[in-house]
This record gives structure tokens, sequence and C-alpha cells, in this order.
């Protein structure tokens, strides 16, 4: 453009260069600069008719301002690609996930953490500044080092640092919905993933517990600029809805929607029976699965997409309880002596007796009961219904990973064993004899006599009462010695009785 000025001899050819010039460079030229130009030159012309001679109107003083401004024009440019590429680089996950190093108030604790906050640089630390950011290798950094320290070119470096360090996150609670706002949003911001709970701040403590209370049901976040999602988020069954220009995920993520399984029954079986016999009480469902949430999004730009995996699916269903045991069966009862028996060894009379016929027998108990049956296993619980994933791609791909399916539903309990049978009472052993006996001894309790006289005697295990009380009648017949001829006479008596009484 200097080159042309020289052979410029009006101000309308000045005019002309000047603004083909600025036209390439793409810079705009005032109105009314261009107007005074023209006016100086009508000026120039209305002298030289009126002077009817030529006049020199210095064209060649026109090119004294052009190489300052094409100076200033060329630090202009690498000044303003230097501000862009500051911004791009401040606007990075490596410097806004250590933002609060870089915002400090005193240029000393640059790169320190827990420092005051709030960077603002002046003319004095302007300097200052750009030595600390040498190791980020910004664009044009070797051109602006030294660049004057002007008041609009701190007041745009602020703006810029404004606009990358100090921003804020704004986090509003209105139920069922918390909206999270900001220019840049971590998901470590609020994610509560895998984290315990002394290790969560304030914002995370505070989302866990109001998640936790089911009255919000859906997180929305809104970043104006950059959405990093740099941390899995497990949030079971809520929805979730992420606008941002910009998503970028920082290694391999998950977001976790899915719903809650059915919950678990604290007892494997059911512990109601009581009594022998009883059967036992069928085992309960298992709980169903929850439905998995819902996932909502919007971007125009995906940064590594296909590293992240968004699920929805329903919850699992618990196990069914399994059924209760049968509880075991009764005893049987002992068997029962007959009415008016006693368990007496009469030994006092069967001194002196010998066995010469007979018979044993024996009185069976009870049965013991049947056991009682074995309870239902309970059914499985129904696996919950899947949740719904929607992203609207405003521009590239996402290829985000997306899975919703139904839960699984849980397995059928088992049925409970049968009760064992009860023990069979116990019986009784009898028997029945027919023995020799010496009558007088048998009476008197006395040796038996050598000449071995016939007599009889009944020997029950189990005697009755009466028959006791019979025998006891005869013998107080004979209370004093008889002779032989009766004592024979007894002894039949004795024998018939005892023939009476068997029969």
């Amino acid at each position: 453009m200097t080159e042309k000025l020289r052979s410029v001899t009006t101000t309308t050819e000045l005019v002309r260069t000047i603004s083909e010039n600025s036209n390439i460079l793409d810079m705009k030229i005032s109105d009314k600069c261009v107007v005074d130009i023209e006016n100086q030159g009508n000026y120039f012309e209305y002298l030289r008719l009126f002077c009817e001679k030529e006049l020199d109107i210095g064209s060649k003083a026109w090119l004294h301002p052009i190489p300052e401004l094409a100076y200033y024009i060329y630090e202009s440019e690498k000044w303003y690609i230097f501000l862009e590429a500051l911004y791009n680089k401040f606007s990075e996950y490596e410097v806004q996930r250590d933002k609060n190093k870089y915002n400090v108030e005193n240029l000393e604790d640059w790169g320190k953490d827990e420092k005051p906050q709030e960077i603002q640089i002046s003319a004095d630390t302007f300097h200052q500044f750009l030595s600390k950011i040498e190791v980020f290798n910004i664009m044009e950094y070797e051109s602006i080092k030294d660049i004057t320290a002007t008041e609009l070119r701190v007041e745009e470096l602020n703006h810029v640092l404004c606009l990358t360090l100090k921003h804020k996150i704004n986090i509003i609670y209105k139920e069922p919905y918390i909206l999270i706002k900001g220019d840049y949003i971590r998901m470590e911001d609020f994610s509560t993933n895998r984290k315990a709970e002394m290790d969560l701040n304030d914002i995370q403590k505070k989302l866990l517990t109001l998640l936790q209370s089911g009255r919000y049901k859906f997180l929305n976040v809104f970043a104006l600029k950059t959405l990093f999602i740099d941390s899995d988020a497990t949030f079971p069954g809520i929805g979730m809805r992420f606008f941002a220009p910009k998503w970028e995920i920082i290694g391999t993520r998950n977001i976790n929607l899915n719903g809650i399984c059915g919950e678990p029954h604290l007892d494997e079986r059911p512990n109601t029976v009581q009594r022998g016999g009883d059967s036992g009480k069928d085992g309960e469902p298992g709980n169903p699965g929850r439905p998995g949430g819902s996932f909502f999004g919007i971007g125009e730009h995906f940064v590594k997409g296909c590293n992240l995996t968004v699920t929805v699916n329903g919850g699992d269903g618990s196990a069914g309880q399994h059924g209760e045991h049968g509880k075991y069966g009764l005893d049987g009862t002992y068997a029962r002596l007959p009415e008016g028996a006693d368990n007496t060894n009469h030994a006092d009379l069967r001194k002196g007796i010998t066995s010469i016929n007979g018979f044993q027998y024996k009185i069976f108990g009870e049965p013991g009961k049947k056991g009682g049956d074995g309870g239902n296993g309970g059914r499985g619980g129904k696996g919950g219904h899947p949740g719904i994933i929607k992203i609207i791609e405003l521009g590239d791909s996402s290829e985000i990973s997306m899975h919703a399916n139904p839960g699984k539903d849980g397995v059928d309990g088992q049925g409970g064993d049968g009760g064992t049978g009860g023990d069979e009472g116990g019986g009784i052993h009898a028997g029945v004899y027919i023995e020799t006996l010496d009558y007088v001894a048998a009476l008197y309790g006395i040796q038996k006599k050598q000449d071995g006289n016939l007599s009889i005697n009944i020997y029950l295990t189990l005697i009755t009462k009466h028959l006791v009380e019979k025998m006891a009648f005869l013998v107080r017949m004979i209370k004093e010695p008889k002779t032989q001829n009766q004592e024979e006479l007894f002894a039949r008596l004795i024998i018939s009785q005892m023939n009476m009484q068997a029969t």
C-alpha cells in the first residue's frame, strides 16, 4: 500500500487506495475520515482554480503516518491472536480443573492451592503475568511478551481472565428439579460416585442428601461453554438433562441412571411355626425392580464422545423368599395301664411258685403324628422397566454408547422341607402264667412242702387290683392251719375262683 501511495496525486486516488487495502486487511475505515480527506481535496481543487496555477498537495507527506499505522496493525493483530489463544488455553480442562491455582489475588501465589482468590492485572503487573504463563506455550507469546501495557490491553487481558478463571457455579433447588448453571462445569464438581462422605465437598454433600430424600427427581445441567465429563456418575432412577455447546469426555466414563434393584427380604425364609405338625408358611414374593431413569442431552461438539456410556436399565427384581420348613410331628403317647391297674410287681404272691404254662404279649403305644408340610417358595420379583435416552446432536455425531434394557426377574424361592414324623409311643410288656403252688407257702410265705401238693397260681406282670382283692378274700378264709383234707378243699376252691376270674 505504501508503494501505491507514492504515485497518488489526488485525494480521490488516496481515498480509493486506502479503501481497497483496508478491505484486503478486513479493516473498516471510518466514514468521517473518508469525508474529511475528500473535503480537503475539494479545498485544494478550489484553490487551484482560483489561483490559476498548479498546487502541490503534498502526496509524499501522506506517507509519514503509514509505517506507524502498519506497525500498529501488525502489533494489534499479534495481540488479538494471543488473546484468543490465551482464552482457548485457559478454557481447556487442565486449567479449569485447577483454576483456583491461577485465580490468585497475588501473582506470587500463582500455581499454589488454597490462596486468596480474584486475580486482577494492572499495568504494573502486566509483564509479570506474561512471564508466569510462558510455560503454556501460547500462540504469538514471543511476539507480544514485550508489548506496551496500554490501558486497553490491560482491560482486555482482565476480561479474558474473568471469563476463564473467575466464573462460578450456580445451583438452584426447586422441587422436583435441581438446576446447575455455569460457564464451565465439571462432572467432578457435583458427582458423588464412589466417594466417602468425608471426601465430598459442600455441593456434593447437599446434592447427595436431597437426592436421597426422594423429593428431587431431575438434575438439569446447563454449561454455557463446556461440560467436562471427568467423573463417573450414579444417580439411580432420576432424570438427567445436559445442555452444552461442547461436551468433552475425560477418560472412560459412565453415567448410571439404572433403576434401584428390588429390596431383598431380611429373612431367608419365614419363621412362624410354633406347634408340632404345623405346616410351614409360604415364602413372600421378591420385590420388583424400580424403573430406569431418563437421560436427555443437547450439544454441538462432542470431544471423545465414544468414551462415554449412558445406562438407564431397569432394576433387577429381588429373589423370592424360601418356604418355611414344616414342624416335626408330635411323638405318639405311651401305652396306658388298664383302668384300676398298677405296675407293681407282687413278688410276695410268687414265693415258691414254678411256672408250668403261660404266654406274653405287648400293649403298643400310639404312632407318632405326621410332620408339617414345607411352605412354597416365593416368586422372584419382576425386573423394572428401562428408561429413555435421547441426545440431540446439533453438529458432530456424539458416538455415545447408550443402554436401556429391562431389569432381570429375581430367582424364585425354594420350597421348605417337610417336617419329620413323630416317634412312636412306648409299649408295655405283659404275661399270664399257670404255675405249681404250695398254697400254704403262697398264703403264708413259707417254704414249699416236700410232698409237692398240687396247687395253682396266676401271675400277671400287670395284675388288676380286683384280682388281688379276690385272692386276699380267699387268704382271709384260711387264717388258721387246716388238716390235709381241708387244705385240698381250699386249694380246689382257689383254683375255681382263679378260673372264674380268668374268664
